[in-house]
C-alpha cells in the first residue's frame, strides 16, 4: 500500500507535456529584401498554439535555422521595420517565430522550458543604389538647356531603370535628360535586383551677373591706381576678365580689382 501511494505521488509530480507551438512557415527558404525598403514581411502561415500565459513574437537573429542566436530585432507580427542597429547588408540572418511564457507585453521568456522556436526563412539584405548630384547645377543664364546628371553607385549594376520627374508632371526615362526650366527634379533608380532609391534636387535658373565699375584717377605724379568693380549678385564661380582701350593694366585681370597705370 505504501508503495502504491508513493507511485501515485510520483505520477502527480510528473512534468506535463508542452503544448506551446510557434506556428508554421510559409515554405519560403530565403528572403532578399532591399535595405532601402521600410519593412519586410516574414513568411508565416499561422497555426500557432498558445496557452493563456504565452506570447508569440517574430525575430531576426544571427543563429542558424536550428539554433536561436542573438536577437537583433523583434516584432509582434510578421512585419519588420528595417535599419535596426546591427543589421548588415549581405549577411545571412534567420527569421523565426518564437512562442513562450510572457515576461511582459511582447517579451518572451527565452528560458521557458516549453519555448517553441520555428524557423521561417533565411534573410539577406540587399544593398540599394545611392544617388548624388554634382553641384551646382543651374539653367544657363543665356537660355541654353542644361543636361541633368547624377552619380549612381552601390547596389547591383547595371542600373537599368532611370526615371526623372518634376513638380510640373514632366517625366523622362533615361540617364541624362535635357531641361530648360527651373523646378524640383527627382530621380529614381532601380538596379538589377529591383532595389530602388530616389533623391531630388532643386535646379535654379542661372542669373547673369550685374557688374558696376567706379572711375578712379591716377596720381598726379604718376603711379598706379586700383580700379574696383562691384558685383551685385555674387556667385562663387565667377570668372573676371578685364580689358582696356589705350590704357595699361598692371595686374588683376582675373580678379574683381584691377591695377592700372595709364588712363584709358
Amino acid at each position: 500500500m505504501t508503495l502504491f501511494l508513493a507511485l501515485l505521488a510520483g505520477a502527480g509530480l510528473a512534468a506535463q507535456p508542452c503544448s506551446t507551438f510557434a506556428g508554421n512557415g510559409a515554405g519560403v527558404d530565403t528572403l532578399t529584401p532591399c535595405f532601402s525598403d521600410s519593412f519586410f514581411v516574414a513568411p508565416f502561415a499561422g497555426g500557432e498554439i498558445l496557452d493563456s500565459n504565452d506570447v508569440l513574437i517574430f525575430v531576426v537573429h544571427d543563429g542558424t535555422p536550428s539554433q536561436l542566436g542573438n536577437i537583433l530585432s523583434s516584432s509582434d507580427d510578421p512585419g519588420f521595420l528595417l535599419h535596426y542597429p546591427g543589421l548588415q547588408i549581405g549577411v545571412a540572418y534567420q527569421v523565426a517565430a518564437v512562442a513562450g511564457d510572457s515576461i511582459q507585453t511582447d517579451v518572451v521568456d527565452l528560458s521557458d522550458s516549453c519555448l517553441s522556436v520555428v524557423s521561417l526563412a533565411t534573410v539577406i539584405f540587399l544593398a540599394s543604389p545611392t544617388i548624388s548630384f554634382p553641384l551646382p547645377m543651374k539653367i544657363p543664364c543665356d537660355g541654353s538647356p542644361l543636361i541633368l546628371q547624377a552619380e549612381v553607385s552601390g547596389g547591383a549594376e547595371p542600373f537599368y531603370n532611370y526615371t526623372w520627374t518634376n513638380t510640373s508632371g514632366w517625366v523622362f526615362f533615361g540617364e541624362t535628360p535635357t531641361i530648360n526650366s527651373a523646378d524640383f527634379y527627382c530621380l529614381q533608380v532601380e538596379d538589377l535586383n529591383g532595389c530602388t532609391t530616389g533623391d531630388c534636387e532643386f535646379i535654379k535658373q542661372g542669373i547673369a551677373p550685374v557688374f558696376s565699375i567706379y572711375p578712379v584717377a591716377l596720381p598726379c605724379g604718376g603711379g598706379t591706381a586700383n580700379l574696383q568693380g562691384e558685383l551685385i549678385n555674387d556667385f562663387p564661380t565667377n570668372v573676371f576678365e578685364w580689358a582696356t582701350t589705350n590704357g595699361n593694366i598692371v595686374a588683376g585681370t582675373d580678379s574683381v580689382i584691377v591695377e592700372v597705370d595709364q588712363p584709358g
